[in-house]
Order: C-alpha cells, then structure tokens, then sequence
C-alpha cells in the first residue's frame, strides 16, 4: 500500500527514501511552473524550489 504524503513527510525527518520520494511527487508541479519561466533561470529555480520544500519538510 502506498504512504500518504502526510505519512512521508513525518518519515522524512529520518528516512531519506521517503524524502525523496516527497520531492517526487511534487516534481511534475515543479515542471509545470518551470516551464513558465525563462529557459536559462529553470535549473537555478528548480533547486531554490526543492530546497525551499526541503526546508518546510525539516521544519515540521
């Protein structure tokens, strides 16, 4: 049976799979709003995201 996000983000403090794969599931968000923006400023943006999300999942 699949976790919930609610259940990988609890496990993410100590699980690095389950960080992952919380980074996963939002990776087609991601995209989505990369492609919004200029070509050359996606890959930078693109880490600030999961970077931001990793500090908001660590937080909890």
């Amino acid at each position: 049976m699949k976790d919930s996000l609610y259940t990988l983000v609890r496990q993410s403090n100590t699980d690095d799979n389950s960080l992952n794969t919380v980074i996963e599931l939002f990776s087609p968000k991601i995209i989505s709003s990369l492609n919004q923006t200029n070509q050359q400023d996606r890959e930078d943006l693109s880490q600030e995201i999961k970077m931001k999300l990793l500090f908001c999942i660590k937080k909890l």
